[in-house]
């Protein structure tokens, strides 16, 4: 932001991205009266995902992942790309991911989950599929499965330290 300049509405004035270490505000309201969106920055609880264990003195971590897939939604990955109900994903940062420019290197078949161009997965009622936009080095929901509805926390709005270079909106 510079000093005397005009933004106007949908402008961008600040890019972030998290990484590990980042303080990330988040909006812990919105879920409390609208569903989740697609691609959505999202912060969960792990309690209760088989393949996360808690730690033995805070309990179950807490997760920021994008939110890849809805209640009812079926995913497939053919690398580098991402498809939601047989279309290609849509939204800027699944767009960001699957152009496979530094750093980030499309979408990486699953282990337990879309572990192949040809393997699919719906997810079930109440649950939502969490995919690391660095999916290469992510251990996330195609390693461990959905995440359920109640261990929702909200958005992820704004890296607020470090204030260089990761500070900004969450997209």
């Amino acid at each position: 932001m510079f000093a005397g300049r005009a933004y106007r509405r949908g402008d961008i004035i600040a890019r972030g991205a998290v990484d590990t270490g980042d303080q990330v505000f988040v909006d812990k309201f919105t879920y409390n009266f609208v569903k989740p969106h697609r691609s959505d920055v999202f912060v969960f609880r792990t309690n209760h995902i088989s393949g996360i264990p808690d730690d033995p003195e805070t309990g179950a971590p807490f997760y920021i992942k994008r939110l890849a897939g809805l209640p009812g939604d079926t995913l497939r990955i053919d690398p580098p790309k991402l498809f939601i109900n047989g279309k290609l994903a849509e939204g800027y940062g699944f767009q960001r991911v699957m152009s496979a420019k530094v750093p980030y290197r499309g979408y990486a078949p699953g282990a337990r989950f879309l572990s192949s161009p040809q393997s699919t997965f719906t997810i079930p009622e109440h649950s939502y599929f969490a995919l690391g936009d660095n999916s290469y080095n992510s251990y996330d929901s195609r390693y461990w499965g959905p995440v359920p509805e109640e261990n929702l926390v909200g958005r992820g709005l704004l890296v607020y330290w470090p204030f260089y270079p990761h500070w900004g909106l969450v997209r």
